[in-house]
């Protein structure tokens, strides 16, 4: 265990024993008004946003487990990626990070249980260490939330609430979920169980998953063009050399050596997809009649190859990266498990990553804890995460990720009609970035922060308010380091003139202190095939935001729209230069004004016949963003998404419940200059459920489900290699989800 570890597990187990101490002094309390309050307690549960009890101003959608469930995304953006105003930015079918009005890596927050995940996935080839299925609820939110969690929050909020941590002891002594499912496309089988239970005083929680998918299956060729690099044949005729260049390969092939064959373009297959991953958690609460006190750890192991990424041929396999030797598994190990995945799909020598994450959690909720505040909630999160990019038995690739945080939010009692919440955050995080090329960049940022939240209701007007200062110092180890200081400020309002009616407006400025890989970073990151510098100068990014919505709802008929546009100062992005590195171009971070304006617009009409049992919905949706750069050498910002429009219908008959979905995704030809436009594509999705009345269990069902069944040829711009990596082709899943 390094020195860092031990820092890391000191802290928390110094927090653990000091909130344990707090705890006991509370149950110990004989104060008779607090214990009839006991029934509050469930009332501390972490939200999204600790006024989203009531109206928001900001735009919120909210997902609950069995929509979660019904969803055959295995990476958090995919399952989200029908939201309106969401997409995935995908990097393989692991990898999917959640875009939020055209905003995502560093802009959008992913939590869990109100506290950072603390992976990298701000990269485009980096998976969210979050595993969906877990989720018993998911909280978007759209639009800066600075306020509350800080830098990371300008672009929206998703808030993954598991339960890791109970803040209740369960009704029945256990309870749980479980899913089983497999597809074709992969041949893919994924299983994970979901455990409550508790007696007395004290809750439990258990939850363990698994997972095997081989190389996905496409309509065509990975490649757009994906004879361009093959140095096989001059391919003068791209139209008709198909037949004549398999018949020269298979004369060929011997000829060839492994390097070539490896090249060879492959039809109906996405080469290097393959992903094997496991993970699960165990925690525990003292629930006592004023609040409750847990802890709980979470470990993952998760693999997965890099589609899209080419082959990096070393001069010196037996070479090691500078700095990681004694920190990281050797090469013979790394070798041993690259055996294991070529059974799985894996390219021989293709580049793939080997991720691990322990992360325990602590949470805290005290009702009454202080005269004039109704309730506490604090938290400790300390994470360890590395993830080694590996290649032909060794690493030629690291990220490294160690943290902790911790935060503390009270909510006031009603003063003069405002009711009030007050905030503390505070952490550390060492970054660690490096590859074969160069020695490991390591940085430490240091932030804490201050913020205060305030609600008021009149007659047919709800208003919110809020600030926030977050002070943050960021050292690259070598004498180096940068202080920010950023401010933020929101004000909102909710009209409601009828029942039916709310409009919503909101205006917030937010600054985000940037990261220790935009500052410090130089090195080579073969999975994006660019050499990545940072830029020591970077200011704060500032953004002035405003939003505004409507949402109606009147009998079986519903509407909402979503208008904003948000205007950066010193948006801080990656452009590509004409420099080299060892073959890689040079992606350098830089600033400039950036603005993003766009909406979205849905209906639902949903319908209900008591004398058949036939109930149903149908629903529409649209959505769009526009970007514009400052940048003489650009006019947008690359992978802004495309416009979309979604159609969707649902009916339930007594057991039985089917959806019928289609999306089409519009062209997108406003493009950065090293980026190809991409062709608009439609997709239709059908899913079937049956339910099954099953002796103990509450909620036994059978799906099936087919996707893309038009097996069309779907490229994501928001993907960094859709040109090299398109979308999975026609599909078809089934399972089982169960309850108890």
């Amino acid at each position: 265990m390094n020195i860092h570890s031990q820092k890391l597990l000191g802290t928390s187990f110094l927090y653990a024993v000091s909130m344990l101490a707090f705890v006991g002094a509370v149950s110990a309390d004989d104060n008779p008004a607090a214990s009839d309050a006991a029934g509050s307690v469930e009332d501390l549960v972490v939200q999204a946003h600790p006024l989203s009890d009531g109206d928001l101003a900001q735009s919120v959608e909210v997902m609950d487990a069995e929509a979660i469930a019904r969803t055959s995304g295995i990476s958090l953006g995919d399952v989200l990626s029908e939201i309106r105003g969401v997409r995935s930015a995908s990097f393989g079918p692991k990898v999917g990070q959640p875009v939020i009005n055209g905003l995502s890596g560093t802009r959008v927050l992913v939590t869990e249980n109100g506290q950072e995940t603390f992976d990298v996935s701000y990269s485009a080839d980096h998976c969210n260490t979050v595993e969906p299925f877990l989720a018993d609820r998911i909280e978007v939110l759209k639009g800066a939330s600075t306020l509350l969690y800080g830098s990371g929050a300008m672009g929206g909020v998703v808030e993954v609430q598991t339960n890791r941590v109970p803040t209740t002891v369960p009704d029945k002594t256990i309870t749980g979920r479980g899913l089983v499912r497999g597809n074709d496309a992969s041949n893919g089988i994924y299983g994970g169980l979901h455990l409550d239970g508790g007696m007395g005083n004290f809750a439990w929680h258990l939850d363990g998953y698994a997972s095997d998918h081989r190389d996905v299956s496409i309509p065509g060729y990975a490649s757009l063009d994906p004879f361009a690099e093959d140095d096989h044949d001059d391919h003068d005729d791209h139209e008709d050399h198909d037949d004549e260049h398999e018949h020269e390969h298979e004369e060929d092939e011997h000829e060839h050596d492994d390097e070539h064959a490896d090249e060879m373009p492959v039809k109906g297959r996405l080469a290097n997809s393959y992903a094997e991953y496991k993970g699960g958690s165990v925690g525990g609460s003292f629930v006592f009649d004023r609040g409750h006190f847990g802890v709980s750890v979470a470990t993952r192991d998760w693999q997965y190859g890099i589609p899209g990424a080419h082959h990096h041929h070393h001069e010196d396999e037996h070479e090691h990266m500078d700095g990681h030797d004694d920190d990281h598994e050797g090469e013979h190990e790394h070798e041993d498990e690259h055996d294991e995945h070529d059974e799985h799909g894996a390219e021989e020598g293709s580049p793939w990553i080997d991720l691990q994450q322990t992360r325990v959690q602590s949470r805290l909720g005290i009702y009454d804890p202080l005269p004039g505040f109704r309730a506490l909630e604090a938290s400790l999160t300390v994470s360890e995460y590395d993830h080694g990019e590996i290649e032909g038995g060794r690493e030629i690739g690291y990220f490294g990720n160690d943290a902790w945080e911790g935060r503390i939010v009270l909510d006031g009692e009603e003063m003069q009609g405002w009711q009030p919440s007050l905030g503390l955050q505070f952490g550390v995080i060492e970054l660690g970035l490096g590859s074969s090329e160069a020695s490991a960049d390591t940085s430490e940022s240091q932030h804490v922060a201050a913020f205060a939240l305030a609600e008021k209701h009149y007659d047919t007007v709800e208003v919110e308010t809020g600030a926030r200062i977050e002070s943050t110092d960021i050292d690259d180890g070598e004498g180096v380091s940068r202080d920010y200081l950023a401010t933020s400020f929101s004000l909102g309002a909710v009209f409601t003139p009828q029942e039916s009616l709310r409009i919503r407006l909101l205006t917030d400025y937010a600054m985000r202190a940037p990261r220790g890989n935009e500052l410090f970073s130089e090195f080579a990151h073969l999975a994006t095939q660019g050499f990545e510098v940072g830029n020591v100068n970077l200011d704060e990014e500032e953004a002035f935001n405003l939003s505004a919505g409507i949402d109606y709802e009147r009998g079986p008929l519903s509407f909402s729209a979503n208008l904003y546009r948000y205007a950066f100062d010193n948006y801080i992005y990656q452009r590509e230069t004409e420099d080299e590195v060892g073959g890689l171009d040079v992606i350098e971070w830089a600033q400039n004004e950036a603005t993003f304006t766009g909406g979205d617009i849905g209906v639902e009409y949903s319908f209900s016949q008591a004398s058949t049992g036939v109930s149903g919905a149908v629903s529409l949706g649209f959505d769009m963003v526009r970007t514009d750069l400052d940048d003489p050498r650009e006019d947008h910002l690359p992978r802004t998404p495309a416009n979309r429009a979604l159609l969707a219908g649902e009916i339930s008959w007594r057991s039985l419940w089917a959806r019928l979905a289609y999306t089409h995704v519009f062209e997108q030809d406003e493009t950065a200059s090293y980026e190809t436009p991409t062709a608009s594509y439609d997709n239709v999705d059908l899913q079937v459920d049956y339910r099954i009345d099953f002796a103990g269990l509450n909620d036994l069902t059978l799906f099936l489900a087919g996707r893309n069944l038009t097996d069309e040829e779907q490229r994501n711009h928001v993907s960094f290699v859709k040109d090299e990596v398109p979308l999975p082709g026609r599909r078809v899943e089934a399972g089982v989800r169960f309850r108890f």
